[in-house]
């Protein structure tokens, strides 16, 4: 229970994931399966990027999900910076990681379960790092530079299809997506 802070009712949320068998789970197993979100956020909780994969949701029902996601992972956000954390929030199974000053959030629905966002995750991180040049430059500023912003969004769409997994390699997310730079 310490991993998902005391939380009796994240805990029974998330036990249901422990049960299934999860190992033998690949990315194109995954692929009928539904990423519901991707979201950037600065150490302060505020959005930077965010991409929902699920129609339905209005933007009530987004903020209200950003705001329970901040509540219940703001004192996880402190390790994340050093190991991935797991979170389940509602019926969704949700993992992200820290680097500098940005916290990096994948869900996905229950059938999504934290070993394919695991990898998934790191799969955005790898992109990310790719367009920010060093991973030491992966940071709140540059997140929000246009260039890499724009750029950010196209890989996630080659990377994601209407929540469905389309692509996990990171040498061919970041050739499908090539970008010129805006010109000023």
């Amino acid at each position: 229970l310490a991993w998902f802070g005391g939380n009796s009712r994240l805990w029974k949320g998330f036990s249901k994931h422990l049960q299934q068998p999860t190992a033998s789970v690949s990315f194109e197993e995954a692929g009928a399966m539904g990423v519901h979100s991707v979201l950037l956020t600065n150490r302060n909780g505020m959005v930077l990027f965010k991409k929902y994969y699920d129609a339905t949701l209005d933007d009530e029902s987004i903020l209200l999900q950003e705001q329970a996601l901040v509540v219940h992972s703001e004192h996880m956000w402190q390790d994340a910076f050093v190991t991935e954390q797991v979170l389940a929030l509602d019926e969704l199974a949700v993992v992200f990681r820290g680097m500098n000053d940005v916290l990096v959030f994948v869900s996905g629905t229950e059938e999504y379960n934290e070993l394919i966002l695991s990898d998934l995750l790191k799969v955005l991180i790898d992109v990310l790092v790719n367009l920010c040049t060093s991973r030491d430059r992966v940071n709140e500023a540059h997140v929000l530079n246009p260039d890499i912003y724009g750029k950010f969004a196209v890989c996630l769409d080659q990377m994601i299809f209407q929540g469905q997994l389309e692509e996990s390699d990171v040498k061919t997310i970041l050739r499908l997506s090539k970008m010129k730079p805006l010109s000023g």
